[in-house]
C-alpha cells in the first residue's frame, strides 16, 4: 500500500492550488453570503444597525458597558475622594452627567459620538486633564488620579481613550444645547410666570376607575398586542403608560424607635439630663451661641422674653452684687496696704468671682439677693500681717458653693439634651440589637450558599422580632415582596441610612446584601435597625401567567376607561359653564361630586429650600387633592381665563378633574413689575423641560438620519435626559 505522504508528494502543487482557491473564496464571498442569509452567531447578534455609521452586535453593547462602567467608577471615585463623600452619591451625579449603562443610554452615546466624529470634533489630552481637574476641584494631583485609574486595571492611556469618546458625546449634545441658549422675551415671560404667577381653582375629580364596568374584555389578539408592546417596560406609577416586566422586589423586617417617645421627659430623670447637659455642654453651647446668631432682631427681643426666671434672677442680683461691691471695693482701696497684689491679679480675681456668680443655682442666687439688705462682709482681699484674725472669712466657702452648683437649663435646652440622653439610649439598644442579628444573620446567610449548592440542610431559627421589640419598648414592621416604588408606602421607605447618608431605597434594592443588618434614620429623627430578608430579582412576564394576564387585562380597560371619563368631565363642566357660577354653586349636595378649593399654587416649584443651597431643578408643584398633578394638568389649568371651565388629567391618567380658575395672583400688572426688575438667572431653570424636549426631539432626528434600527429591543425603562453641566464643590 502506498504511503499517504508519497501520494501528498505526487500531487502537492495540485492540492495546495486547490487550498489556495477555497481560502481566497472563503475570504471574499463567505462574509458576503452569511449576511444575505442573515447566518449570523447567535452568540453576538446584531443589536442595532445604522445605513451611515454601522452595526453594533451584542458584544460591542457589552464593552461599551463595561467602558462605561469603567468611567463611571474612576470619576465618582476622584469626585468623592476630593469632596470626601460617599461614591455612591457621586456615581449619580456622573450617571446624569453621561448616562447609565443601559442599552439605549450605550447606543444614544455611540451615535452622538459618531456624530462628533463626522464634523471633526477632537478631545485633546489637555482637554481631558482639565475635565479631570475639574471633577477633582484641583485637588487631587496627577499621581492621586492615576492611582484610582489603576484601581480599574487599565493604564491612563486607556482610560483617556475610553473617556475621550464619552466627552465627545457629550460636547456635540453641548454645541445643540447652545444653539437653544437665544431664548426670546415672550419666552423669558412664560418662564417667570410659571415660578411665579399662582392659579386659585376649584376641582371636581371624576376617577377613571369607576368606568370599568362599562368597557368589555379585549380579544386575545388586542390583549397580545398591548402586552408584547409594554413586555419589557417596567411599571412607573407617574407614567400612563402600562409596563408588565416584574420589577425587583425586596422583603424588609425592621424595628423602629419613636424619637418622640425616647426624649419624652417623664421618661428621663434629671440627673440624666444633668450628666448629658455637662458631657456634651461645649456641644450645647455652641448649638444654643449659633441659634441665637441666627434670630432676626424681633425674634432675638421674643427670645430674650422668654429666658427663664432663673435667668432673669442670675442677672438681676449680679448687678446687686456688683453695685454693692462698688463702695466696698472703693473703702478697700483706701485700706489697701503697700504689699497689695498687682492691678493684674485683682482683676483675674475680679472675673472669676463674676464668672462663679454666673454659674452659681438659682437657688444660691434667690438667697443672696434676699440678703442684699443686709450689711455685706467686705470681700476677701490681701491683709498685712497686722490685721486681726476675726474679721477675716473663711476663704473657702464662696468657692466651694459655686464648684457644686448647676447652671439651671431652658426649656429648649433641656428638649435638646434629652434628644441627646434618647439617642444614646437608642445605639445602646440597638448595638444590642444588631449583635444578635448578626450572629443570626451569618446562619441565614450559610444556609442560602447551602441551598444554591444543593446540599441538604434545616434553615436556622427565625429571631422573634415582636418580643425582642417589646423588651426594649421599639415597634417592628414587615413590608412583604415590595417595588421600589412601593417602598414610599412605609415609614421606613423615605429614611437615610447613617452609614454613606443614602436613601433607604439606593441601599436596599442595589448594595446590601441579605440579612445583614443597618441603621437609618427618618426626617421626625426616628431610627430604624432593618435587614432584607428576601430579594427577588428583576424578571420577564408570561402572558400564561394568570396574575400577569389580569394586570394586562386591567391595564387595557383602563386605557379605554380614560375616554369614558373624559367624556363625562367635559359634560360636567359644559353644564357648570351655563350657570354662570363657581362649581361648589353648580352641583351643590351632591353626595357623588366633591369640590375640592386647594390653596393657590404655581406651575413650577423650586421647594422650599434656600435659593443657592441645592441644585435641584424646578419641578411641577403639589396640588392639595390632585395628587400626581404633573405637566398636562399644569397647562390645562394654566391656559385658562379666569371664571372659565375646563378639563385637565393627572399625570397617569387614573383621574380626570373639572376645573374652573377663580383667580390669578400676584394681579397682572404687578407681576410685569416684578418682571422687569427681576434677573433672568433666578428663573432659567424653568427652561429645562423644554431644553429636556428639544434634546429629545434632536435625538431623535440624528436616529433618523443615520437610519437607525434596533434589532433587538433594549431591556427596562428608557433614559432620554439631556445631561446637566457638572456640579461645583459642595
Amino acid at each position: 500500500m502506498a504511503s499517504p505522504f508519497k501520494i501528498f508528494r505526487k500531487h502537492q502543487k495540485a492540492w495546495l492550488v486547490g487550498l489556495t482557491i477555497l481560502a481566497m473564496f472563503s475570504f471574499v464571498f463567505l462574509g458576503v453570503i452569511s449576511d444575505l442569509m442573515g447566518n449570523r452567531s447567535p452568540q453576538n447578534p446584531v443589536v442595532v444597525k445604522t445605513s451611515k455609521y454601522g452595526k453594533l452586535t451584542q458584544r460591542d453593547i457589552g464593552f461599551m458597558r463595561q467602558e462605561r462602567q469603567v468611567v463611571l467608577q474612576v470619576l465618582s471615585r476622584i469626585h468623592a475622594a476630593a469632596l470626601g463623600i460617599n461614591p455612591e452619591s457621586s456615581r449619580k451625579i456622573f450617571e446624569n452627567f453621561f448616562g447609565t449603562t443601559s442599552d439605549e443610554d450605550l447606543v444614544n452615546t455611540w451615535l452622538k459620538s459618531q456624530r462628533a466624529e463626522e464634523i471633526g470634533m477632537v478631545i485633546s489630552d489637555q482637554f481631558i486633564n482639565d475635565f479631570l481637574q475639574r471633577v477633582s476641584n484641583g485637588k487631587l494631583g496627577a499621581r492621586e488620579i492615576s492611582a484610582i485609574i489603576a484601581q480599574e486595571k487599565i493604564s491612563d492611556y486607556q482610560f483617556f481613550n475610553i473617556l475621550r469618546e464619552e466627552l465627545r458625546a457629550f460636547e456635540v449634545t453641548q454645541i445643540f444645547l447652545r444653539s437653544l441658549s437665544g431664548i426670546t422675551p415672550a419666552q423669558r415671560w412664560d418662564y417667570f410666570c410659571q415660578l411665579r404667577r399662582q392659579a386659585s381653582v376649584e376641582v371636581i375629580p371624576v376617577e377613571v376607575e369607576q368606568f370599568l364596568a362599562q368597557v368589555k374584555d379585549p380579544s386575545d389578539e388586542e390583549l397580545k398586542t398591548l402586552f408584547e408592546q409594554n413586555k419589557n417596560k417596567l411599571l412607573n406609577p407617574v407614567s400612563p403608560e402600562p409596563g408588565f416586566r416584574i420589577p425587583h422586589k425586596i422583603e424588609v423586617q425592621y424595628f423602629k424607635a419613636d424619637i418622640a417617645k425616647f426624649s419624652d421627659p417623664g421618661t428621663i430623670t434629671d440627673e440624666e439630663i444633668q450628666s448629658t447637659y455637662e458631657k456634651y455642654r461645649d456641644q450645647f453651647d455652641k448649638l444654643d451661641k449659633e441659634s441665637s446668631s441666627s434670630l432676626k432682631p424681633e425674634e432675638k427681643d421674643s427670645a430674650e422674653k422668654e429666658k427663664s426666671p432663673e435667668k432673669d434672677k442670675k442677672d438681676t442680683t449680679a448687678a446687686g452684687e456688683q453695685s454693692t461691691e462698688q463702695p466696698k471695693e472703693q473703702r478697700a482701696d483706701k485700706q489697701k496696704p503697700a504689699d497689695q497684689p498687682a492691678p493684674q491679679e485683682k482683676s483675674s480675681k475680679e472675673d472669676a468671682k463674676k464668672s462663679s456668680a454666673v454659674d452659681r443655682s438659682p437657688f444660691n442666687l434667690t438667697s443672696m439677693a434676699e440678703q442684699s439688705d443686709k450689711p455685706a462682709a467686705e470681700p476677701k482681699a490681701e491683709k498685712p500681717a497686722a490685721a486681726e484674725p476675726k474679721d477675716e472669712k473663711p476663704a473657702a466657702t464662696q468657692p466651694e458653693k459655686a464648684e457644686i452648683t448647676k447652671p439651671a437649663l431652658s426649656e429648649k435646652m433641656k428638649e435638646r439634651v434629652c434628644a441627646q440622653v434618647a439617642g444614646e439610649k437608642i445605639k445602646t439598644i440597638f448595638l444590642q440589637l444588631q449583635q444578635m442579628m448578626d450572629e443570626n444573620g451569618k446562619k441565614w446567610r450559610r444556609y442560602e450558599a447551602e441551598k444554591i449548592q444543593q446540599t441538604k440542610t434545616s434553615p436556622p431559627p427565625s429571631l422573634d422580632f415582636e418580643a425582642m421589640a417589646k423588651q426594649y419598648g421599639l415597634t417592628t414592621g414587615r413590608t412583604g415582596l415590595i417595588s421600589i416604588w412601593e417602598a414610599q408606602k412605609f415609614d421606613i421607605g423615605s429614611s437615610m441610612v447613617v452609614e454613606g447618608f443614602a436613601y433607604f431605597p439606593d441601599v436596599a434594592f442595589k448594595s446590601l446584601t441579605t440579612f445583614k443588618p443597618v441603621v437609618s434614620v427618618d426626617l421626625q429623627g426616628n431610627e430604624y435597625l432593618f435587614w432584607k430578608i428576601n430579594d427577588a430579582p428583576e424578571s420577564a412576564p408570561s402572558l400564561d401567567d394568570k396574575n400577569v394576564r389580569q394586570q394586562v387585562i386591567r391595564a387595557w380597560k383602563l386605557i379605554q376607561a380614560r375616554q369614558l371619563a373624559r367624556k363625562e368631565a367635559e359634560r360636567m363642566a359644559e353644564a357648570a359653564a351655563k350657570t354662570g357660577t363657581t362649581l361648589k354653586e353648580a352641583f351643590p349636595d351632591l353626595p357623588n361630586i366633591q369640590v375640592i378649593s386647594p390653596p393657590p399654587f404655581t406651575m413650577l416649584t423650586e421647594g422650599n429650600v434656600p435659593r443657592g443651597s441645592s441644585p435641584t431643578p424646578p419641578r411641577y408643584s403639589e396640588v392639595e387633592g390632585v395628587p400626581m398633578a404633573g405637566r398636562d394638568f399644569m397647562r390645562a389649568v394654566f391656559n385658562l381665563e379666569i371664571n372659565q371651565f375646563g378639563v385637565a388629567m393627572n399625570a397617569p391618567q387614573t383621574v380626570v378633574y373639572v376645573v374652573q380658575l377663580l383667580s390669578y395672583t400676584p394681579p397682572q400688572e404687578t407681576l410685569w413689575q416684578i418682571f422687569l426688575a427681576e434677573d433672568f438667572g433666578k428663573y432659567v431653570a424653568a427652561a429645562q423641560d423644554d431644553l429636556r424636549a428639544d434634546h429629545r426631539a434632536w435625538l431623535e432626528s440624528l436616529k433618523t438620519s443615520a437610519g437607525l434600527q434596533w434589532e433587538i429591543k433594549p431591556q427596562g425603562q428608557r433614559t432620554e435626559s439631556a445631561p446637566d453641566s457638572l456640579p461645583e464643590e459642595e
